[in-house]
């Protein structure tokens, strides 16, 4: 029983196969190879088109090209003195956040965003810049209303504490 549909489906493969070259009208029957067989390139990108002759023209007198227009800026809005401080802390990826955040809320009067993000720096390594003390400072300095702590990008090292050990 297996043998004989699988013989069915072998013989109606061979029937699809052959089917478009009986098909023709005058009898004739087409041999594959005499037509260009169509790969995937082609069905995906379409044939190669001939190169066109260059045609060459008469050089036309240069005329000069408007200037690109920049949008207009927006207006700078004032900001309340009682606005609300958000602070931005962390490395680099906090100067972007800061940066984008102060576009999007430039035309609100009530929000100030206070950059405070240092590049190359990072909460683990106290050579270069100490976050510990720099937050400390601005807590005490009562510099903003709301904090965003952003790390990452330099904090893929050991933590070493102030005794020297080092933890994972």
């Amino acid at each position: 029983m297996i043998r004989l549909v699988v013989a069915l489906l072998v013989g109606m493969l061979v029937f699809i196969d052959v089917a478009p070259a009986l098909a023709q009208s005058d009898g004739t029957i087409v041999v594959a190879q005499e037509q260009r067989r169509r790969t995937l390139f082609d069905l995906l990108f379409g044939e190669p088109e001939p190169a066109p002759a260059p045609v060459q023209q008469a050089p036309r007198p240069a005329a000069a090209a408007p200037a690109a227009a920049l949008p207009p800026p927006k207006p700078q809005v004032e900001k309340a003195p009682d606005a609300t401080r958000l602070a931005v802390f962390g490395d680099s990826l906090a100067i972007d956040l800061s940066k984008a955040l102060e576009r999007f809320y430039a035309e609100d009067p009530n929000l100030v965003v206070v950059n405070q993000g240092v590049s190359s720096s990072g909460f683990v390594r106290f050579d270069y810049f100490d976050w510990d003390k720099a937050i400390t400072e601005q807590i005490a300095a009562d510099s903003f209303d709301l904090a965003v702590v952003i790390i990452g990008i330099n904090d893929r090292q050991e933590i070493t504490t102030s005794g020297g050990a080092s933890r994972r």
